[in-house]
């Protein structure tokens, strides 16, 4: 009888520091994430100068997000994505916080269990009390403490926090900061190299000019040995000057012929005339 009773005495207080164990761990639980986002709310303010590992790691991601593709369509989805990777070794906060709940569950099963196996020993109501008091009293503690930390809260926070610095602040420095190198350097953007390149190929080929002269003078070249200019300057200056591109095909070789051809007998018809 003396070994059974040692050994449900062992039981019973291995179920009591079991329950009271997993009911502190979760405790610690919240009061730690609420201590971690505390600390990140107040880093945010001091961003530029911050010395956390986490929100480094954040600015160097947005940095490099906002480098590749031109800007941040969605701030928000980009600070809820880094608040769900934050974590301690394999744990992450989420975890930790639904970790902490699952502890105080715990607790309290223990804590019934204990119960039943004293009354199965045969102890009286009065002598549960006290198993009934620590399990109340543990479980307001947890709730207690979970409303002062309220580390919902606190997350929402520090989402609000990030999403201010990055879009308003961090935001426009880089989009001032982008053009600015790039003219440094001696760079084109992208858009810009496109457009350049789609007016380089609409815009037609120039075709390099030269100017023949048509076997003709003008007036103000002849210098007759009177001082006057003579009917033929006069009818010669009257005539264009004709300009042949340089390389020529068959179709215009033979239109630029028959210009000139119309041309020379146009000056001799009003040679004729001034001659007469």
């Amino acid at each position: 009888m003396l070994g059974v009773e040692t050994g449900l005495a062992t039981i019973d207080l291995f179920l009591l520091w079991a329950a009271a164990g997993a009911g502190l761990l979760g405790i610690c639980m919240r009061v730690y994430l609420g201590i971690k986002y505390s600390r990140l709310i107040d880093e945010v303010d001091k961003m530029t100068t911050t010395k956390n590992r986490d929100l480094k790691r954040c600015k160097v991601k947005y940095e490099k997000c906002f480098a590749m593709n031109q800007g941040v369509a969605n701030v928000g989805a980009f600070v809820d994505r880094f608040l769900s990777k934050l974590s301690v070794g394999p744990f992450t906060y989420l975890a930790l916080y639904q970790m902490g709940a699952q502890m105080i569950l715990l607790a309290v099963i223990l804590m019934a269990l204990l119960i039943c196996h004293r009354i199965l020993a045969g102890e009286s109501l009065l002598k549960l009390l006290p198993y009934y008091a620590g399990c109340f009293a543990g479980l307001y503690v947890f709730l207690t403490i979970t409303v002062v930390v309220n580390v919902q809260e606190k997350r929402t926070v520090l989402k609000i926090s990030l999403v201010d610095y990055l879009e308003n602040h961090l935001t426009a420095r880089l989009g001032s900061v982008a053009p600015n190198l790039a003219k440094i350097r001696g760079e084109v953007p992208g858009g810009e190299k496109a457009a350049a390149s789609t007016n380089t190929q609409g815009m037609p080929t120039p075709i390099p000019v030269q100017k023949k002269a048509t076997g003709l003078t003008t007036a103000a070249t002849r210098k007759p040995m009177d001082g006057k200019a003579s009917r033929e300057d006069v009818v010669a200056s009257t005539m264009p000057t004709q300009v042949l591109p340089k390389t020529l095909s068959s179709g215009q070789a033979r239109s630029a012929t028959e210009n000139t051809k119309r041309y020379q007998e146009l000056s001799q018809l009003l040679e004729e005339f001034f001659v007469s």
